[in-house]
């Protein structure tokens, strides 16, 4: 998010590290209460980008969310696991190319078993929530994506964004290396 342009003054709100899974989603509910009451900011919309991990976590503000008519969208960034776990403890699957360990240290060539999620249909879950549920894997289904969000600006929407397993922030990456 360091590399966002066009941000409002006070208009970015984030954890400050990677201790508090999941803050981002129920934190746009009290920024969309916020907004509601404040007469210059009734247009205002907020925009949440969260692991699939981490959603997991919280889900349920989404429901909070459209019980108070709010507009949000959230983005899950979904890869199937909790990837800042497991590049705490082992960042070689993330690294271009991967360090080839001897086949006794096999393990330290993948993910973790452990922090492998569950996979969650979030179109569906959203769409219990009252939100509308959008999945896409293509910057092509992006694109459509974001102009629907544009053009309904008083609905919540919960969007899926498939990324590979092994999808990292490029920050993280380097500090890999």
């Amino acid at each position: 998010a360091s590399y966002l342009r066009g941000v409002a003054q006070n208009g970015y709100l984030t954890d400050g590290v990677w201790l508090s899974i999941g803050y981002p989603v129920a934190a746009a509910t009290g920024v969309a209460q916020a907004c509601k009451r404040s007469t210059e900011n009734k247009k205002q919309r907020t925009f949440v980008v969260v692991g699939d991990g981490a959603f997991q976590e919280v889900c349920q503000a989404v429901s909070d969310q459209n019980f108070h008519r709010q507009n949000n969208v959230i983005f899950v960034l979904s890869n199937t696991i909790y990837g800042i776990e497991q590049f705490i403890v082992n960042p070689n699957p993330f690294r271009e190319p991967p360090v080839n360990y001897p086949k006794k240290d096999d393990l330290l060539n993948s993910v973790y078993s452990y922090n492998d999620l569950h996979q969650w249909d979030f179109v569906k879950l959203g769409e219990s929530f009252g939100s509308i549920g959008r999945r896409v894997d293509s910057l092509e289904q992006l694109s459509a994506v974001l102009c629907e969000i544009e053009d309904t600006t008083d609905r919540n929407f919960l969007v899926e964004i498939v990324v590979p397993k092994t999808d990292i922030p490029a920050d993280l990456l380097a500090a890999a290396r």
